[in-house]
């Protein structure tokens, strides 16, 4: 048997072609709990960036108006951030945006938009 994981959404950033936003067709429930392992693999024409001495943070701003502040980290040439808790607490729409910075650069890799469905069982028994 194999270790249960979060699910890794993986989005690819060239930092040479500017963001867009992305959508998250991926179903996230209410009263999950670091499900979720968001990995933005970035490069400059073509190559794997160079992360090293890089910081990667996170916003996401949910459907009652909170912005949850989130850290994350470089894993190779990839910025990656797990969900907390505070993610899954309010069911509805939200915005999420991951930066990397490194000494006094800051830049955004990801703009993306998703929602956290009500319940499991609401969602899942169509109760």
């Amino acid at each position: 048997m194999t270790e249960l994981t979060p699910t890794c959404l993986t989005f690819e950033t060239e930092m040479t072609s500017g963001l867009s936003l992305q959508i998250i067709r991926t179903l996230f429930l209410q009263g999950d709990q670091q499900a979720h392992q968001l990995k933005v693999n970035l490069t400059n024409d073509g190559e794997p960036c160079d992360l090293a001495g890089c910081t990667v943070s996170g916003l996401m701003q949910r459907s009652d108006g909170t912005t949850l502040p989130m850290t994350g980290e470089v894993s190779g040439g990839a910025a990656c951030l797990t969900l907390p808790a505070q993610a899954y607490a309010v069911p509805g729409r939200f915005l999420l945006s991951m930066q990397v910075a490194k000494g006094a650069m800051t830049c955004t890799v990801l703009l993306a938009e998703g929602a956290v469905t009500a319940t499991r069982t609401a969602c899942v028994l169509g109760e």
